[in-house]
């Protein structure tokens, strides 16, 4: 890869009953299709418990991941909210830190935090919370430069208004407002999607507007569509193009190519596929369609500098 795209790869399997015992068979599949980086599902791995490290589970996870021909990416734990309200916030930034420690002891480059989410009762509060969440997010930039490590803030979305997530372009002011070099974004597409038909917002411009600030992406496909119909299964929801479906590339209906050829990424960016157990028959197909993606950016960069 070249300097602008840093690399393409994939999360790796994960569920509820993810075992340490089945990654080695994990990350040996991620060497055979030659990926740049792995994933790794820390909200997944019983590791940290009750405020503190268990330090027999992190030797073995630092034993199987050492000698891999790739880096990793730490896909920390999904209930981290800075959104939250004030009297837990202690435990929030407790389990961000141990998350970091361990991230950096597997020489991860990338953290992978959700952003917030609001609950509508607490609207006449949100601002005063988007402040709380900038101050800790600004603290957290710190003790991630001192692990070398870059802290992206992922774009949420909601399925109805009785949540607030951030749109893209609100997470984008957020994160310029922050202006710590070691906080950055991580642009979903599909979150995005969903939340900006939520909203009545325009996706592309949405996602034009948080591309600059996003070092990291999250590609999977769906349709945009919140969950409005009950239905029994994934095949059902497939079916009906509803909720974040994490569909293999070009199953959905994200204009991949429109984004990949006029987003302004910036330098370091890393495309991260999300596909979920029940199409991981696609992998291969995605990889390839990773590596094109990449391909359109590199073509775009060199594009708008020969023009400049």
């Amino acid at each position: 890869m070249t300097r602008h795209v840093r690399g393409i790869g994939y999360s790796l399997r994960s569920s509820d009953a993810f075992q340490l015992e089945d990654l080695a068979r994990d990350l040996d599949e991620a060497e055979a299709h030659r990926v740049d980086f792995v994933e790794l599902p820390l909200y997944q791995m019983r590791i940290i418990a009750g405020g503190r490290i268990i330090r027999p589970e992190l030797d073995r996870l630092k034993a199987l991941c050492a000698g891999r021909p790739y880096g990793y990416t730490i896909h920390g734990p999904l209930g981290i909210n800075f959104l939250d309200e004030p009297d837990r916030l202690a435990v929030h930034e407790e389990v961000l830190k141990l998350s970091l420690d361990i991230s950096a002891s597997l020489g991860a480059s990338h953290y992978i935090l959700h952003s917030g989410i609001l609950d509508a009762r607490d609207k006449d509060e949100m601002e005063a919370r988007y402040g709380q969440q900038r101050e800790a997010l600004a603290r957290f930039g710190e003790i991630a430069k001192a692990y070398g490590i870059i802290i992206c803030v992922e774009n949420l979305f909601t399925y109805t208004h009785n949540q607030i997530a951030a749109l893209p372009s609100r997470l984008a002011q957020e994160i310029a407002a922050i202006g710590h070099p070691n906080i950055a974004a991580c642009l979903d597409f599909s979150h995005g999607f969903i939340n900006s038909t939520l909203h009545g917002a325009d996706f592309f411009a949405e996602t034009m507007a948080l591309a600059p600030h996003a070092r990291h992406l999250h590609i999977h496909d769906s349709f945009g569509r919140p969950q409005t119909l009950k239905t029994y299964s994934r095949a059902e929801r497939m079916a009906y193009g509803l909720g974040d479906l994490h569909l293999p590339i070009g199953w959905g209906a994200i204009p991949w190519d429109a984004i990949m050829t006029g987003a302004d990424f910036p330098d370091g960016v890393i495309l991260n596929l999300e596909l979920p157990p029940p199409f991981w028959g696609e992998l291969s197909a995605c990889i390839e369609a990773l590596r094109r993606m990449a391909q359109q950016i590199e073509g775009a960069r060199r594009a708008a500098m020969s023009a400049a």
